[in-house]
């Protein structure tokens, strides 16, 4: 006969015990997981408590106000919360970047076919459909052709790009930007795939990886933390990147972040970023590291008379658009993200419109052979140029990098005859009254 519980520390461990199996608490989210016929998912509808109530209500040994009490339940979980036995990791959810969790099942891109999976791999995101493999999304891919103005290569790029949002791999370090007018399909595009995505879709903030007045970025990257898909649309007019935070989501760099009142955790991404915007974002650095990680893509179709009902339509195609989904997977899988030579050349003309730089040097500045020019003098007058493109100022050191790596050579050395030594770029000399 088993021991008379005593107390609701007790009762906690009687839970351990009994549903160990199939049940764990995360506490960096402050939420239960729990397996039903061998499928991993979030407790939304709290079956913990439910869990609790039943095995406290099948025992006779406990006080019989014990039963049915929301408060015992209550503090019965909260001890549950603090067992280690029952802790499960964030980072150890979806762990593996080629299974995927589907409405009723778990897909392997590894051998393009579902499986069974094991308790130990805790798929427990989900998209919203299972693919209905073998079928055609007509209407998704006569939509896909009409934005893309017939384009294949575009579309293909396109299914490549939502094929790797589907695993939990980062490997390509790139994000997707769709650029255009109003009206053009985009936001149809991307609302398709987020919803077809399930949880595995989160929506960003305009301001996560546009710098914006906000102060809530740590709880921002928290959001988002485990997401495989993250959008974000319609960036403010003259919003600059926040280049540092967008380089560490795009190289799968290690990120701090918080929920609200609770204890900073860090993991590492898995989400591919796909921003929809009818206003190019400024860069301050536009160098080749830069350029690797943004892949640009101009839609600048726009139909005479625009369907409004195109999304709901596009929902009958959801499980034949998962099914192309993970075709594009594959592909992924075949050939890295390729993108064609419309999008090469698009973020290309991005880069060059974008770097201030380079507008700087031709019109503030000019070639002197032997002159030699303070960097402070030179980073002065480029901060007030700065200003007058409405760009947020840099320091010295970050001008000093970027103005090397234009080539341009940096010594400690004497500006002029008498004068201290200092930092000056040699060979450049500013142009009067610059």
């Amino acid at each position: 006969m088993s021991e008379p519980i005593k107390s609701e520390s007790e009762a906690a461990h009687l839970f351990r015990e009994e549903c160990r199996k199939f049940v764990r608490y995360v506490p960096e989210r402050d939420e239960w997981i729990i397996r039903d016929r061998k499928i991993w998912g979030f407790d939304t509808a709290l079956r913990v408590d439910d869990l609790i109530r039943g095995l406290l209500d099948s025992r006779e040994d406990i006080e019989s106000e014990w039963k049915g009490s929301l408060n015992v339940v209550r503090n019965v979980k909260g001890f549950a919360k603090r067992d280690p036995a029952l802790h499960l990791s964030a980072s150890e959810i979806d762990a593996d970047p080629l299974l995927v969790g589907t409405k009723t099942g778990v897909h392997s891109l590894r051998s393009h076919r579902p499986i069974k999976p094991r308790s130990r791999h805790y798929v427990v995101n989900r998209t919203s459909v299972d693919p209905d493999i073998g079928t055609v999304p007509k209407r998704w891919i006569k939509f896909l052709k009409q934005i893309c103005q017939g384009d294949m290569e575009l579309v293909h790029f396109l299914q490549r790009w939502a094929g790797y949002s589907l695993s939990g791999s980062v490997a390509e370090h790139a994000l997707l930007m769709i650029y255009g007018p109003g009206g053009n399909g985009k936001s149809v595009l991307i609302n398709t795939l987020a919803t077809i995505m399930g949880s595995y879709h989160r929506e960003a903030t305009p301001d996560t990886f546009v710098e914006g007045k906000s102060r809530t970025h740590e709880t921002a990257m928290a959001f988002i933390a485990g997401a495989r898909m993250v959008t974000s649309s319609e960036t403010d007019q003259g919003g600059s990147w926040n280049e540092a935070t967008m380089k560490r989501a795009v190289a799968g760099d290690s990120v701090t972040a918080r929920f609200l009142y609770k204890n900073p955790f860090t993991y590492r991404p898995t989400y591919k970023i796909w921003i929809a915007t009818n206003h190019l974002p400024k860069l301050k650095s536009v160098g080749p590291a830069m350029r690797r990680r943004i892949h640009l893509l101009e839609l600048d179709f726009v139909p005479e008379r625009p369907d409004s009902d195109l999304e709901a339509h596009l929902r009958d195609e959801h499980e034949a658009i998962l099914a192309w989904m993970l075709e594009g997977a594959r592909e992924w899988r075949k050939q890295g993200l390729n993108p064609p030579t419309s999008v090469m050349r698009a973020t290309d003309e991005y880069f060059e419109e974008q770097d201030v730089m380079g507008v700087w040097l031709r019109e503030k500045t000019r070639w002197s052979e032997g002159a030699v020019t303070p960097s402070s003098a030179l980073c002065d007058s480029y901060n007030r140029f700065l200003r007058s493109w409405n760009m947020p100022e840099v320091d010295a050191s970050y001008f000093g990098r970027q103005l090397s790596a234009k080539g341009y050579q940096r010594q400690l050395t004497k500006a002029h005859k008498g004068g201290v030594r200092t930092r000056c770029f040699i060979g450049l000399r500013l142009k009067v009254n610059s």
